[in-house]
Order: structure tokens, then C-alpha cells, then sequence
């Protein structure tokens, strides 16, 4: 199922947003030093930790972070927190 839109990732780089929600599934993961890192994509250029910092540091105001089909990387949210 492919989304379409007249927005795509290229349209919104670089802007500020107020609230956003990121959600996390099991392309994510912390590896042994500790580090957030995500499973290999097809295109170098997405790699998922990229995206998901560049898209919270981008969250002016209220980030909202939902982890699905994750419990390691949920444990270890909550453990940050």
C-alpha cells in the first residue's frame, strides 16, 4: 500500500513543528554500546536512527513516542526516563 501525497520527506526537511508522535517498531534497536540502531533499508541514505533523531530534534514543543512490537527497546526507553 503506497501513501500518496503531495507532502513527502523532501517537502518537509528542515522544517519545525510544534507536537509530533514518532513510532518505533522492531527496525529499532539499542546494540551492545548502548547506541540506537536500526535494522538495514534498502536506501543508505534512510537509515532509521538518522531519521528518527533529525525528526525529534525538529519538535518544538511536545514529543509524543509510541513503541509497538518492541518490549527490549521500550524497557530501555523507560529506563532513560
Amino acid at each position: 500500500l503506497k501513501y500518496e501525497s503531495k507532502y513527502n520527506k523532501n517537502h518537509i526537511v528542515g522544517t519545525e513543528i510544534d507536537k509530533g508522535v514518532m513510532i518505533l517498531d522492531d527496525s529499532f534497536y539499542y546494540d551492545e554500546n548502548g547506541h540506537l540502531e536500526g535494522v538495514p533499508r534498502f536506501d543508505p541514505d534512510n537509515l532509521f536512527p538518522n531519521m528518527f533523531f533529525h525528526s525529534i530534534t525538529r519538535i518544538r514543543e511536545r514529543l509524543v513516542v509510541i513503541v509497538i512490537g518492541n518490549e527490549v527497546l521500550f524497557e530501555k526507553i523507560t529506563e532513560i526516563l
